[in-house]
């Protein structure tokens, strides 16, 4: 089972990578997986949009996006239906 590490700990990797010290000397002296590191580097600059999304990335993104689209119109549909709920109950007599 993978090592979890806090976003702390990941925040503070990213930090003394930006600093300048090297991958290697960084992963070396604080016992992390140099792969974890460069991953952890990888999704900062994708979240910070400085690096393309991978395919995989885009796939889930393509996803993402059509099932907001499937909410936003279930969401239009309930308000509809609420609206003419609500007309109905204040047509009773």
């Amino acid at each position: 089972m993978p090592k979890r590490y806090s976003a702390e700990i990941r925040r503070k990797v990213l930090e003394l990578i930006s600093t300048g010290r090297t991958v290697s000397r960084v992963a070396s002296d604080l016992g992390i997986a140099e792969q974890t590191i460069y991953n952890w580097r990888r999704q900062e600059l994708i979240a910070t949009g400085q690096a393309p999304l991978t395919r995989g990335g885009l796939l889930e993104l393509a996803a993402a996006q059509r099932r907001i689209e499937d909410l936003e119109r279930e969401v239009i549909q309930l308000r509809q239906g609420r609206a003419e709920l609500e007309d109905a109950v204040a047509a009773l007599p």
